[in-house]
């Protein structure tokens, strides 16, 4: 009960939403910024699920009520879960399990934070999307059989007795991703969970869970829909080989022409000035989103800004770089920095 608890850490999950909020919720009474942590496994929903099993074992219960008990537990684990993979705002799902139907603002959740906002407001560029859609192919041709290992294990082409008795390095998607380690294109994958686009299941209860699409992740497969915003910074910045030093800079040819056509554009002392004082605007932007700074724009946009020096929305509008997208999202900001 001490008021001033900044921190909680829960190693393995609560059963209910209830049980979570109340033991997350000794945190930070004082109204002081608290941290809760939830270290996730599948492992520990096959403990919650072995605990939901046991209940009415002690035949206190007739057969009808200790089935009924067992499924109202399993929906509330199975919303419990939910709210561990989520890619909605968790503070919005906790308020709305309880029926709280207080607005929610300036939201510092996980999931606000790392930027789960419109689909307009961050894109996920084409490199990066080419890469989610690969993840869910090699997903799709597996057909919910296997795990993330065993995804994983196609999509860097590894060959075991295993992949080669099943003939699945046979598949079209088998070694698409063998430019990246194994590490990496597991971590990729956990990702594409998080955001909702393939979940982890027990059909059997055996404690071997397998990987399968969500109907958002087919229609991210299918390119019907655009990825999540939250898997905008999927691949890494920088490539090379796990050790070797100094990995090069990681850009397309695109970043690259931008980077190039940026240090190209020569700025007098005033627009120098600017462009310090945009890029200080981008950067605030970035930690605010949690995202790279060229996601909000690049280098080459910023310092035509800076040239320009445009007073209004309309005049920004017509910079070279910039939209009626990025307008609405930046402009305001950018041109605050200008004054």
């Amino acid at each position: 009960n001490k008021p001033d608890i900044r921190f909680v850490v829960h190693y393995n999950f609560a059963g209910t939403i209830e049980g979570y909020y109340q033991e997350a919720g000794r945190a930070g009474r004082d109204g002081h910024p608290a941290r809760c942590i939830v270290l996730f496994s599948f492992a520990d929903r096959r403990t919650q699920e072995f605990f939901i099993e046991k209940i009415g074992e002690d035949g206190s219960l007739d057969a009808l009520r200790k089935a009924e008990l067992q499924q109202i537990a399993r929906d509330k684990l199975e919303l419990m879960v939910r709210f561990l993979s989520t890619q909605r705002c968790r503070r919005q799902m906790i308020l709305d399990y309880f029926g709280d139907e207080s607005p929610i603002e300036n939201c510092t959740c996980d999931v606000c934070k790392r930027g789960d906002v419109s689909p307009h407001e961050q894109q996920v560029d084409d490199e990066t999307t080419l890469v989610i859609r690969k993840i869910l192919s090699a997903i799709a041709r597996l057909n919910g059989k296997f795990g993330t290992g065993m995804v994983a294990d196609v999509l860097i082409g590894a060959t075991s007795e295993r992949i080669t008795k099943f003939g699945i390095d046979k598949q079209s998607t088998f070694g698409l991703l063998a430019a990246h380690s194994a590490n990496r294109v597991k971590d990729m994958i956990k990702r594409t969970i998080e955001a909702g686009l393939a979940e982890q299941v027990d059909p059997d209860r055996n404690f071997r869970p397998v990987v399968r699409l969500t109907n958002t992740g087919i229609k991210v497969m299918k390119a019907e829909v655009p990825p999540p915003p939250m898997l905008v910074d999927l691949l890494p910045r920088h490539r090379g080989a796990e050790g070797d030093a100094p990995a090069e800079p990681w850009e397309n040819r695109r970043d690259r022409k931008k980077s190039s056509a940026a240090a190209n554009i020569q700025l007098d002392a005033e627009a120098e000035d600017r462009f310090t004082r945009l890029r200080a605007a981008r950067s605030e932007m970035a930690r605010e989103r949690n995202v790279p700074a060229y996601v909000i724009c690049h280098d080459s946009t910023l310092k035509y800004i800076a040239l320009e020096a445009p007073s209004n929305l309309e005049e920004l509008e017509s910079v070279k770089g910039m939209g009626p997208m990025k307008v609405k999202l930046y402009g305001e900001r950018l041109l605050g920095s200008l004054k």
